[in-house]
């Protein structure tokens, strides 16, 4: 990892950290489902077998895999609203290709 690499992920871990801060000072731990994940591409190593070299950190505030998969279900929801398949453009378009 380079020194820029490492300055981000220490600045990014600090910004997690008072995230998670913010979340006890309101006592919020029990009300809060917190989940991030954050990866680093590192083109420049070498890896094995093809495979992208990734250096990853996270933080989460979730209880048990019920949360987890609440989170997930969210996460997912969400990703579909921001980013509509094809058949979902073309259907807000008025296209069908039917």
């Amino acid at each position: 990892m380079s020194d820029n690499d490492t300055m981000f992920v220490a600045e990014i871990y600090a910004l997690y950290k008072e995230i998670e801060g913010t979340i006890k000072r309101y006592g919020y731990e029990d009300k809060v489902l917190s989940s991030s994940v954050l990866a680093i591409i590192d083109e420049e190593e070498d890896s094995e077998e093809g495979q992208m070299n990734v250096k990853s950190m996270y933080t989460f505030n979730l209880i048990d895999k019920e949360e987890l998969e609440i989170m997930k279900e969210l996460m997912t929801q969400l990703y579909d609203k921001e980013n509509p398949g094809l058949d979902d453009l073309l259907r807000d378009l008025g296209i069908s290709l039917n």
